[in-house]
């Protein structure tokens, strides 16, 4: 009863879209895509659909320093490793590559700029997140719908959750919103080992390129969201983000 009862309330506060700060970027309607039930064991379940993740992604393309409210985050990072951070800076670096070499083949379009944390998405102009689900041409899903996919994408998620942010306004402590270095380089580490697992399975020149080009754009756009999200964590344990190796 008491489940059913707050799930009603928080879907009632949720529908009026003037009670929250949407993050710029983001559709206003993103709530409308956002439902909450009680399940008999009286959890809260929040189901997001793709529609709304797709959204996130999108958002996720764009340069994310604001994302990253690290106190004591170092203005420019030490130039130096630690062997348990390297899968974390080869990942990184490997996310590069893949942009780079996608670019060079006119597969996608960068707004360059000097540090690839700044590479900005310029085209397509819209990324094809989505596809029509066959019978059902009013219903979309993931084109990036492998399970190593969709194990990255739930990845970034979690990242992006518990990201010591608070909108566009911060508050002067941010001491109070940092997270542990331990805490980050365990991100760190589930976040590259995810998108390794997906460069194993899923390879861009390889069975991507004869799903079309949209696929590929879609692969490509996760591997932009993957190497920002891995240059902040990196970033914020104060060592270097390589692009190369």
């Amino acid at each position: 009863m008491v489940a059913r009862s707050l799930a009603a309330e928080l879907s009632m506060y949720v529908s009026d879209q003037t009670s929250f700060q949407i993050p710029a970027g983001l559709s206003p309607t993103l709530l409308d895509h956002i439902d909450i039930q009680a399940t008999s064991s009286g959890y809260l379940e929040f189901s997001i659909d793709d529609w709304a993740i797709a959204q996130w992604l999108t958002c996720l393309t764009q340069p994310t320093t604001p994302l990253f409210a690290f106190a004591d985050l170092p203005a420019c990072p030490a130039k130096r490793s630690h062997p348990s951070l390297f899968s974390i800076q080869h990942a990184h670096a490997r996310c590069c590559s893949l942009i780079r070499l996608a670019a060079q083949q006119q597969i996608i379009g960068l707004n360059w700029q000097e540090q690839p944390a700044q590479w900005q998405w310029a085209q397509p102009d819209s990324i094809s997140w989505l596809t029509p689900i066959s019978g059902l041409p009013s219903e979309q899903q993931f084109w990036v719908s492998h399970a190593s996919e969709r194990q990255l994408i739930n990845q970034c998620l979690t990242v992006f959750d518990e990201l010591p942010w608070q909108g566009a306004i911060l508050p002067e402590n941010t001491q109070d919103l940092s997270l542990k270095p331990s805490r980050i380089t365990a991100l760190a580490q589930n976040l590259a080992g995810a998108f390794s697992t997906m460069h194993r399975h899923c390879q861009i020149w390889g069975s991507l390129a004869t799903e079309g080009r949209d696929r590929q754009t879609a692969h490509l756009a996760m591997i932009l969201v993957t190497q920002r999200l891995l240059c902040g964590l990196l970033t914020g344990l104060g060592v270097i983000a390589p692009d190369e190796l």
